[in-house]
């Protein structure tokens, strides 16, 4: 019985893979080249999948003995082997030859030199990734935290797509698309990548800031140099992540990455003499330094850092730094100011006290969404998450991003809370104290859906990375009030036809999120998809009355495909 031969398939990049297209395997591939935006085109090594060789490739050892040959010098079956890997130039003249000497023949263009300068241009700039091995840790981790001196650890990618070995945690190279761009002009795109993203990361600065980080100015003094550090480190992790299928703890740390992160390190947590030539930090500039930083190492899957940059930034709260936080922010006397309108603009803080909060927030999203994914107890200080509900209560005027999240994340937490609470013998003074609490939190969250909706009707004034954080705002508010619906679902039609119609807004604003939208989504998103589809299910199975009173099962099946596309941009999803 015959076997059929191997088929011989030209290799693709990973934007074109994703994107179904034909790539034509060069470096950068046509398609990278006429991207609207400019993209990084890389290619997986793959041992599996045969390339065709131009003919003549093959070295001599590998052409007599019938063996197939890699095209490198030396291949790897002369290394294997131990033989010299010889290559004749003169067999691709001669052949070239046979079709220049036929006069009838038209002339045309050689495909031999191309493909060999191609290949010559390929092993210039890739990584051979079977003999790399990962590199040392660029900056000695025991400086972070005292005693402190574990190397960088890994999750292990449970229930993730197959992806190769050799790529995780080994340094390669940043490949730019069009043309090779200078040191200076590569941090200009990472910084700038990162800045369009930056409501994702939580790193809301005012427009004066973000002007001087975009252009990499610390000379005029509004920026410190450890956030444009920050911001070139995150932007290479995102210029390399984009190019993802599915969600890996990082593809390689790239070379810039690497520089970047020693430089951060190093300021944060370097010797005296070293931070002598610094500018002094402020506790701002400290819990947004902070929180950047402990998002680059939960992407990388290194939660132990991560825990220990919070419980380093509750440190810096309760010390005589965050004292000084505090009073800019004017958390110790807040003034209750509530309102129903919120202007477009003020997503960005205007003033130093906006700022503030906005990095405390910050640091209270990331506990509250911690907590929310992994079903775990607070990180954080009860007085600190006192001085936050003191915030929220306030309504305040000039509410921005960081702020509006954390508030909308905080209601989910105090529902999660309140049906927990619940039980149908509660004494008298209890569920008292309880139903004062329950529809108190129904008007907040009513209230804070008002405020929230209005930037978001507001698209044309409305940066694209804020929509998409104002999106997430409103699934962890209306999850709320699902949880807090779902309580009296069983015994009251008004509390079904409600839950019902939470779950409907759900869907419709979760059809709104773009395919490429989900990698900068994070799992607490999925959280709430899980919780309406959660007690949707509940409430049917004690009712058998969905058709009627429940959510259509258009808008179950639009949240299912929704937390299905974000299990495969994101860990710690959970399936529905």
């Amino acid at each position: 019985m015959s076997t059929s031969r191997q088929r011989v398939k030209s290799r693709t990049c990973v934007l074109c893979r994703k994107r179904k297209l034909k790539c034509d395997g060069e470096i950068p591939c046509a398609h990278c080249t006429h991207s609207r935006t400019l993209v990084v085109c890389t290619y997986i090594h793959n041992p599996t999948v045969r390339t065709e060789l131009p003919k003549g490739s093959a070295c001599l050892s590998c052409r007599s003995s019938k063996r197939k040959c890699d095209g490198e010098l030396p291949c790897k079956m002369c290394e294997t082997r131990g033989l010299e890997c010889v290559r004749s130039a003169t067999k691709i003249t001669r052949k070239r030859s046979k079709h220049t000497d036929d006069p009838d023949r038209p002339p045309s263009p050689s495909k031999t030199d191309s493909t060999q300068s191609t290949e010559t241009s390929e092993n210039s700039t890739t990584l051979d990734l079977v003999t790399a091995s990962p590199p040392d840790t660029p900056f000695p981790l025991s400086k972070l935290h005292d005693g402190y001196a574990e190397p960088l650890i890994f999750m292990p990618a449970n229930d993730l797509p197959e992806y190769p070995l050799a790529l995780l945690d080994a340094r390669v190279p940043l490949p730019l698309a069009r043309t090779a761009l200078d040191k200076e002009t590569e941090l200009y795109f990472v910084r700038n990548l990162f800045l369009d993203h930056r409501w994702q990361y939580h790193m809301n600065l005012t427009p004066s800031k973000a002007d001087a980080l975009s252009r990499g100015d610390v000379s005029s003094g509004l920026i410190h140099p450890v956030l444009v550090h920050l911001a070139q480190l995150i932007g290479y992790v995102i210029a390399n992540q984009q190019q993802s299928d599915s969600w890996v703890y990082f593809q390689g740390q790239t070379e810039g990455e690497s520089e970047q992160l020693s430089a951060v390190a190093g300021i944060l947590y370097g010797s005296p003499e070293f931070l002598a030539h610094m500018p002094e930090i402020d506790a701002i500039t400290q819990l947004q330094a902070h929180t950047a930083f402990l998002l680059y190492y939960a992407m990388k899957g290194n939660i132990d850092m991560a825990v220990m940059l919070m419980e380093k930034m509750q440190g810096i709260i309760m010390g005589e730094q965050g004292r000084e936080c505090l009073d800019a922010m004017g958390a110790a006397s807040v003034a209750a100011t509530p309102t129903m309108m919120m202007p477009s603009s003020s997503c960005c803080p205007e003033t130093i006290a906006q700022e503030a909060r906005s990095a405390f927030s910050a640091m209270v999203f990331i506990d509250l969404g911690r907590s929310l994914v992994l079903k775990l107890p607070m990180l954080l200080d009860e007085g600190i998450m006192n001085t936050f509900r003191r915030l929220a209560a306030a309504n305040w005027t000039d509410n921005e991003m960081n702020f509006i999240v954390s508030k909308s994340a905080l209601f989910l937490v105090d529902a999660e809370q309140l049906t927990t609470e619940w039980a149908p013998n509660l004494s008298p003074a209890a569920e008292t104290a309880w139903s004062k609490r329950y529809w108190s939190l129904l008007a907040s969250i009513d209230a804070h859906l008002k405020v929230v909706n209005t930037p978001f009707m507001e698209m044309s004034f409305t940066h694209e990375a804020q929509v998409l954080t104002l999106r997430g705002c409103i699934l962890l508010s209306l999850a709320a009030l699902v949880d807090l619906y779902s309580i009296f679902t069983p015994s009251h039609p008004a509390a079904r036809r409600s839950h019902a119609g939470a779950v409907e807004e759900i869907a419709r604003v979760s059809k709104m999120f773009g395919e490429r939208d989900y990698q900068y989504l994070d799992a607490w998103v999925g959280t709430c998809w899980t919780i309406a589809s959660r007690q949707t299910f509940a409430a049917d199975s004690i009712l058998n009355q969905s058709e009627q009173y429940g959510p259509s099962r258009h808008a179950l099946n639009t949240i299912r495909e929704c937390n299905g596309m974000l299990g495969q941009m994101r860990p710690y999803v959970l399936q529905i």
